[in-house]
């Protein structure tokens, strides 16, 4: 969800809050509130949102689960910088400096943004080696590392860290390159006509 509107457009068709994650840069205090009561995960995209978000959950004595929104230079230009803290000029880590000491938010994701209709893998192996670094970078300091886990064949959930976690970031990304190029496979071979005077 990126509005309030769409936020209680699911809630009263039923999607439970805990499923939603609400999204975009621009939540008033109220939607925030309604939030953090429904167990929604929150992304906070700048400092106002997040200091928005630690008075209301301490006024409704209630741990806040949150992600940030990062924005990062991932060789692609314009750099996308609309929404979400900056990784390069220590932005972002400032932002995590702020939620995981607080005792009404509980970290559990990074998010980014690199823009849109983004062709070069290049742009998001370094997007994800940014944020596989940043990860790390948080459980060293922190002893704390984001809730990923593996599936296995049965129930038991195996934890990801350290250079697992860097692992982790890299195969999610192999995987969406495969598809990408699937995808490129595929309208080539829609476009391509055999029968051009090319051939």
């Amino acid at each position: 969800m990126v509005s309030g509107f769409e936020y209680s457009k699911a809630i009263a068709n039923g999607v439970s809050g805990d499923k939603i994650i609400f999204n975009g840069p621009d939540k008033s205090a109220d939607d925030i509130r309604i939030a953090i009561q429904n167990e929604s995960l929150l992304h906070i995209d700048h400092y106002d949102e997040l200091y928005e978000t630690i008075t209301i959950a301490s006024l409704l004595k209630k741990r806040a689960k949150v992600a940030i929104g990062i924005n990062l230079d991932a060789g692609t230009y314009p750099i996308w910088d609309r929404f979400g803290f900056n990784y390069e000029n220590g932005e972002a880590w400032n932002a995590i400096n702020k939620i995981i000491p607080n005792p009404n938010l509980e970290l559990v994701g990074l998010h980014t943004h690199i823009g849109t209709y983004i062709l070069s893998p290049t742009a998001y192996a370094i997007a994800t080696s940014k944020l596989a670094a940043f990860a790390v970078r948080i459980e060293q300091k922190y002893k704390f590392y984001l809730p990923i886990t593996q599936q296995q064949s049965h129930p038991v959930q195996k934890q990801c860290r350290g250079e697992c976690l860097r692992k982790r970031f890299y195969r999610v990304l192999f995987e969406a390159m495969e598809a990408q190029h699937l995808l490129f496979r595929a309208n080539f071979l829609l476009n391509h006509n055999p029968h051009s005077p090319e051939e």
